[in-house]
């Protein structure tokens, strides 16, 4: 079959994750990063020519301008933030597979506590209310830390 202009065959790999296998929506997402692929693909490489250094100072100037502009360094917290992406990422389709139905079952029952007008009544076998049809499909997650609000003990 030919896709149309822009469209892509999926891809789908194993991810090493149990909650995760048989899942079509995460097993075509790029690969789980180790810490040394996400290092080499944020990191940034300059281009210095040694005979820019005799360059007169204010060609320098755009020299390194230019230089800084090309320049990242990646640090503790972008590691972290990215994992934290991969991971809100992921969880969020688990709740999403296709390949169980559970998502369906999941809209159809929602479905039909609106129209009762019951919210809280349970549609399924009462005693798997905590299953996987009925988790919840976005889980609040914290991308940044944010320091306490207060008075800081340090501050003299």
């Amino acid at each position: 079959m030919t896709l149309p202009s822009g469209m892509v065959s999926a891809v789908y790999r194993e991810t090493g994750v149990p909650s995760y296998q048989g899942n079509p929506f995460i097993e075509a997402l790029p690969p789980i990063l180790e810490r040394k692929q996400l290092r080499d693909g944020l990191g940034g490489t300059i281009e210095l020519r040694p005979a820019d250094i005799y360059l007169d100072g204010e060609t320098r100037i755009h020299i390194i301008s230019h230089l800084l502009d090309g320049f990242f360094q990646p640090l503790a917290r972008h590691v972290e933030l990215e994992s934290k992406i991969s991971i809100i990422l992921r969880q969020g389709y688990v709740g999403r597979n296709l390949a169980t139905g559970d998502l369906s079952t999941h809209i159809r029952n929602g479905y039909e506590r609106i129209m009762q007008g019951n919210l809280s009544a349970v549609l399924d076998d009462p005693s798997d209310r905590r299953s996987a049809r009925n988790a919840l499909t976005a889980r609040p997650r914290s991308l940044m830390q944010i320091p306490p609000a207060g008075d800081n003990p340090n501050r003299h």
